[in-house]
């Protein structure tokens, strides 16, 4: 495959994982925050697009120069992205301590739930790249 065109499979497979991240997070959202005390879609939407950018720049930093990596050494299984898309997710979590500092159980979990997540996305963008690509002649 010739460069430019892995190249642009890179952006639409990156900008559609980005959409999925965003519209998943807005549904969960304001469906978890529906009739309670923050019942407003601005910060539905507000919590979405700072997700979404911290998503963005993990792929930037992480998930991008993993893919290729993987692609050089012709690692192409979805099982390989979901392994490393879970260790964003814990490096977040134990580095910055997002939720705050907690006892080191509760730091676990929250590590595991990241990691999930992370993995969850890898493969939506596993997905995005190997199999819904769009074909262009």
């Amino acid at each position: 495959m010739r460069k430019g065109r892995s190249l642009k499979h890179l952006v639409i497979a990156t900008a559609k994982t980005l959409l999925v991240v965003f519209v998943v997070c807005f549904v969960l959202t304001f469906v978890d925050s529906y009739g309670g005390d923050f019942d407003h879609w601005l910060i539905t939407l507000s919590i979405s697009v700072v997700t979404t950018f911290v998503v963005g720049i993990t792929m930037l930093v992480w998930g991008i120069p993993t893919h290729i990596y993987m692609r050089c050494k012709n690692l192409k299984s979805w099982t390989y992205y979901l392994l490393s898309g879970f260790v964003p997710g814990i490096v977040f979590v134990y580095v910055f301590k997002p939720f705050g500092h907690e006892a080191p159980y509760d730091l676990f979990l929250q590590a595991m739930q990241c990691g999930a997540i992370g993995s969850f996305i890898a493969v939506v963008f596993w997905l995005s790249y190997y199999k819904l690509r769009i074909t262009s002649r």
